[in-house]
């Protein structure tokens, strides 16, 4: 991939019963980012899901899942209309915050081409930072958790420090690849 030019991003959304949240996050994703190509999975939501998502429809591509297919297999889907370089996950119930944040997670990986994957930092409604990551299962870590009561194990915890950190897992509420 040619590094010189920006690279533009593809959105995959997965949507069930998301009446409450997705417009507010269309919203923030069109006005931060509006260069980028909007793929929404509907994964047969019974609310008001996609009479919403319907006033999206000439800024986004769209595709509704007569059942629930799973959170794994509607990305898929999405993914495989994606047409960037850069795949950007995000659950409906977050919302951008700052202009161009997608394209400074997309930069890092443009960076640190060893990485396959990055993360934000996560932001609860109040403010308050939202644990993003948490260690992967291992023998280990299942002997600390539950016979030497280690509680942080497997639990989700906010890395320390500032910038780009190698992890084990990353939350899949806003991830770019």
């Amino acid at each position: 991939m040619d590094t010189h030019r920006e690279a533009a991003l593809s959105v995959v959304i997965v949507t069930y019963n998301s009446s409450s949240t997705i417009k507010e996050f269309l919203d923030s994703l069109i006005r931060f980012q509006p260069d980028c190509e909007i793929i929404v999975v509907d994964n047969n939501s019974q609310d008001q899901t996609l009479k919403i998502i319907e006033a999206f429809k000439s800024k986004i591509e769209l595709i509704i899942s007569p059942t629930n297919v799973g959170f794994a297999r509607a990305v898929n889907q999405g993914a495989a209309l994606a047409s960037n370089d850069y795949l950007v996950l995000f659950n409906p119930d977050c919302h951008l915050i700052a202009k161009d944040s997608l394209k400074q997670l997309q930069q890092q990986l443009t960076d640190h081409t060893d990485y396959g994957m990055v993360g934000p930092m996560l932001l609860h409604a109040d403010g308050s930072i939202q644990k993003s990551v948490r260690n992967l299962p291992t023998v280990i870590k299942a002997v600390e958790e539950y016979l030497l009561q280690r509680k942080d194990a497997y639990e989700f915890y906010t890395p320390a420090g500032k910038g780009l950190q190698s992890v084990e897992s990353i939350v899949a509420a806003c991830v770019v690849i």
